[in-house]
């Protein structure tokens, strides 16, 4: 009995996120955050650029500055969820 060749002729694209382990750097005002693009939720956050709500389950940007003068934990600790359109707007 042969096997199935599960190989398929059609490459699949890249998923950047998950190929990066779901986040990416980006620099804004000379310092570094790494982002990571959150899907689901169970708390409700309040963000940073705008001061309104983003609620349970809404895509937001988790935010972590690199480089934290009091090291990496205090960098998770101090982490913000952000909207999309607030993140592009932070200069």
């Amino acid at each position: 009995m042969g096997r199935k060749n599960l190989r398929s002729d059609e490459p699949r694209p890249l998923n950047f996120y998950a190929a990066t382990g779901g986040s990416r750097v980006e620099t804004k005002q000379g310092v570094s955050y790494t982002l990571r693009r959150t899907m689901e939720g169970s708390s409700v956050y309040k963000c940073p650029g705008c001061n309104r709500e983003i609620p349970s389950g809404e895509a937001s940007w988790t935010v972590i500055k690199n480089d934290h003068i009091l090291g990496e934990q205090a960098a998770i600790d101090e982490r913000r969820h952000w909207h999309d359109s607030c993140w592009k707007a932070f200069r």
